[in-house]
């Protein structure tokens, strides 16, 4: 696994996701700023967490990259953090029966999605505790709870627990 390299790590009941998909991610951006040195890292954090947070607003997990929130710029660049995500293979793009006009974008992985979805709400947490009336963890549950329909909200639940400690 590309987040535990050379790590001795026990047995598979010893990984606990929310620090795997830390690495991963974080290996992952760390890398693509190194090789282009205008990006910074929190730049491709962020792209994620928004294309998450796109997701849960639209309720679907595969966005088309029109309500995707991404510029034209970056979709059409090959050099840019979008498509350096892609040749990651964090995210992946489709075109339905090579339609290059519907193209659409997602997560490689649905745990990936979870993972983001759930580092996206707890960006708003952190944000919201700045300011007075924020939205807390529990009107975040409140809200996901009411949308159990989207697949990845369980999932992004555990991991805003556990990023809060509150399992």
């Amino acid at each position: 696994c590309l987040a535990n390299r050379n790590k001795t790590l026990g047995t598979i009941n010893d990984l606990r996701p929310l620090e795997v998909f830390d690495q991963y991610v974080s290996r992952a951006v760390q890398d693509i700023a190194r090789r282009r040195e205008k990006l910074d890292a929190t730049s491709g954090v962020r792209l994620l967490e928004n294309i998450a947070a796109r997701m849960w607003d639209l309720g679907t997990t595969t966005l088309a990259l029109e309500d995707s929130g991404i510029g034209d710029e970056q979709l059409e660049s090959a050099v840019s953090m979008y498509s350096d995500l892609r040749a990651a293979s964090i995210l992946r793009e489709e075109s339905p029966d090579g339609d290059e006009h519907s193209r659409s974008v997602r997560f490689t992985y649905d745990e990936l999605c979870e993972y983001m979805l759930g580092r996206s709400w707890h960006r708003v947490v952190e944000k919201a505790g700045q300011r007075k009336g924020g939205r807390t963890v529990d009107d975040i549950v409140d809200a996901a709870l009411a949308r159990l329909e989207f697949s990845p909200t369980m999932g992004a639940l555990v991991f805003l627990q556990r990023m809060h400690g509150t399992e």
